[in-house]
């Protein structure tokens, strides 16, 4: 994902540089600093595109025409993102169930099994594994 991508992205979900920094766990810095395409590490850069992805991005590569996103074809982005972030464990797993629930009717009218929407619904809600290992590190100062 590059910094173009980035801002393309929040611009097709409706979101603010601090809406997505709490949804991805980050500092709206980082975001910044992300999108004036400043280095960032790739694990940070993976938790920030998996955030959107789970959201209904669909990033596209350079093939001539240059690099993009898409939205999901089927796929409400703005319910997706409708749960607050929260900041406690607990508030997580709330938000977590409501972002569950929320895709339940988004999907409902969606082709596919209940398998398949259930499968989609387990990876959309799932904590990202860059986030996992950013929140078991100890933090100085702290």
């Amino acid at each position: 994902m590059i910094a173009t991508q980035c801002k393309m992205a929040r611009a097709a979900l409706g979101l603010g540089v601090r809406d997505l920094a709490k949804a991805a766990g980050v500092s709206p810095d980082t975001v910044a600093r992300l999108e004036r395409g400043e280095y960032l590490k790739p694990t940070t850069v993976a938790a920030l595109r998996t955030t959107l992805e789970a959201a209904g991005v669909i990033f596209v590569a350079e093939n001539g025409d240059g690099p993009g996103v898409r939205l999901r074809k089927g796929f409400m982005p703005s319910l997706a993102m409708s749960a607050p972030a929260a900041e406690s464990p607990s508030g997580r797993e709330d938000a977590r169930a409501e972002a569950g629930r929320v895709l339940d009717r988004a999907m409902s009218s969606m082709e596919g099994t209940d398998e398949e929407k259930a499968d989609r619904r387990d990876r959309l809600t799932a904590v990202p594994e860059a986030v996992k290992k950013a929140r078991r590190k100890p933090r100085p100062g702290l």
